[in-house]
């Protein structure tokens, strides 16, 4: 099992060659890496800032598949939500796409061409397979390496990952980091953009700072550090590392996690390291960067991303409460008309049936268990 400062070492140098940066990359640990100590870190239950702890997640995951995997995509997206909640199909797409189904409520979208559209041959056979921020607020850590298995079976390849960390502990406020990228003390990116706005009392009401560009004039990896207080109005109380990676970096960062992540640890610090191993912060005293020495607070922040960091446990507003809300609101006219078109006995029949088909997707399906248990451990608490 490769240790975080390892996985944080590949990212700030293993690749340098492949990636132009000596920041980026996306590549499997050494074999001496995974004879090495795990990392001890937390995961679900509850959430990691009424821990007292910092998190690092998945924000955003985003690629393409071959139009002959379409069906098959679909059939995923159904066990992930629910056979029985369906998308809401449009003639309006987006990136050039003249369809879409989305699932708002789950936070997934999908974009693909008409029949019309086909014969242009403007996406190469491929369609958009999108999983957004509240997808992955809703999910476990194993669920998501779930996922992560069950894309590569329909092709898949990414071109954009956002991923997230959470600090907890306010070690460095984005206007103090800009005051240390001011002064040139950073690695990894060629360039930073400081952005805020106060009241007329001089209080902020948003701090934030970007390292590098985005799109086409961007390297295919962009940071963004911001006061996270300020932008949930006080619902989350953190400064949040942000990276989104795109292009081949975000295909190699997926290929990354899915192909060196064995168990839910391994995976929890491989995300630590990669978002470690995007930037630096450090005493330009030398050209040689490796002699410089990091800055006393991006010290600090390295080691919560080696040793504390956690998963953050599904929202429980948007996972339980969503399931019971749908079941209220979709089902009781459906049931009540089967009840009478098969008569009283026959539903009985018909619902065991259904159940135990439900139980047995579950039993076989690591991750519904996964999530199973979570949703057991929620309505104890109630």
């Amino acid at each position: 099992m490769p240790r975080f400062d390892q996985v944080a070492h590949l990212y700030a140098d293993g690749l340098s060659e492949v990636l132009d940066l000596r920041d980026v990359g996306g590549s499997t640990a050494s074999p001496e890496g995974r004879k090495a100590g795990a990392i001890p870190y937390l995961i679900g239950g509850t959430q990691s800032q009424n821990l007292g702890v910092s998190s690092v997640a998945i924000d955003w995951l985003q690629g393409t598949c071959p139009n002959e995997k379409m069906s098959e995509v679909f059939s995923l997206i159904s066990n992930l939500v629910g056979a029985c909640v369906h998308p809401v199909f449009s003639e309006r797409g987006a990136m050039l796409f003249d369809c879409s189904a989305v699932w708002a409520n789950h936070g997934i979208a999908v974009y693909f061409d008409s029949e019309k559209n086909l014969d242009k041959n403007l996406h190469k056979g491929r369609f958009v397979v999108q999983f957004q921020g509240e997808f992955f607020h809703q999910r476990t850590v194993l669920e998501v390496m779930s996922l992560f298995n069950d894309l590569r079976e329909v092709w898949f390849k990414a071109s954009r990952i956002d991923i997230c960390f959470d600090d907890f502990k306010k070690i460095r406020k984005p206007y103090q980091v800009a005051k240390d990228a001011f002064k040139g003390s950073y690695a990894g990116f060629r360039s930073y953009q400081h952005l805020f706005t106060k009241k007329k009392n001089g209080d902020l009401t948003s701090d934030t700072v970007y390292f590098g560009k985005r799109g086409k004039l961007g390297s295919g990896k962009f940071l963004r550090v911001y006061d996270k207080y300020l932008e949930s109005k006080g619902k989350i109380d953190s400064i949040r590392w942000e990276v989104e990676w795109t292009k081949e970096k975000a295909f190699m960062v997926f290929g990354d996690l899915w192909g060196s992540a064995d168990s839910e640890q391994e995976f929890v610090t491989k995300l630590g390291g990669i978002i470690a191993g995007s930037i630096a912060f450090m005493q330009m005293n030398s050209k040689n960067l490796d002699r410089n020495k990091n800055l006393y607070w991006w010290d600090k922040i390295l080691k919560i991303l080696g040793k504390k960091v956690v998963y953050p446990a599904p929202t429980r507003s948007t996972s339980l409460r969503k399931i019971v809300d749908h079941v209220e609101k979709s089902f009781p006219v459906t049931l009540a008309t089967l009840e009478q078109v098969f008569g009283s006995d026959s539903f009985e029949k018909y619902l065991k049936i259904i159940l135990e088909s439900g139980r047995e997707r579950i039993d076989n399906n690591p991750a519904m268990s996964a999530r199973l248990a979570f949703f057991k451990e929620v309505y104890n608490e109630q």
